[in-house]
């Protein structure tokens, strides 16, 4: 398997986690206890899973791990939007963390992709 940090998928995972934990300064103590660990929490697993999938000698574990990556972009966005709805930090600053292109979740699956026909060949 390739080394994790050559993997621009995971470069790009690390970015959100230094906006996620700048956005983490914002909340008032409640919001820091509740919600914003769960953003946290799945903002480092996204890069978390792209590393650990990448020790696995077997594309197949690796795709599973890829698929857990994807779970927690969504999980992220999901907990960006009740933080946003409850007004716990500026909406402005939960949208900047909160962009995900499309094209970063397309990385992820075109990868997932390569994974399998590299599994099957």
């Amino acid at each position: 398997m390739k080394n994790y940090k050559e993997l621009i998928i995971w470069q790009e995972a690390t970015a959100p986690v230094k906006k996620v934990y700048g956005l983490a300064k914002q909340f008032p103590f409640e919001g820091k206890c509740g919600v914003i660990a769960q953003v946290t929490r799945a903002s480092v697993s996204v890069a978390a899973n792209i590393a650990a999938g990448s020790t696995r000698n077997n594309y197949k574990y690796y795709a599973e791990f890829l698929q857990i990556t994807l779970n927690a972009v969504f999980k992220r966005q999901i907990y960006l939007v009740i933080d946003n709805e409850m007004n716990l930090a500026k909406a402005q600053a939960i949208g900047e963390v909160g962009a995900i292109p499309g094209e970063k979740i397309k990385m992820i699956h075109t990868f997932l992709k390569r994974l399998a026909a590299t599994a099957n060949s």
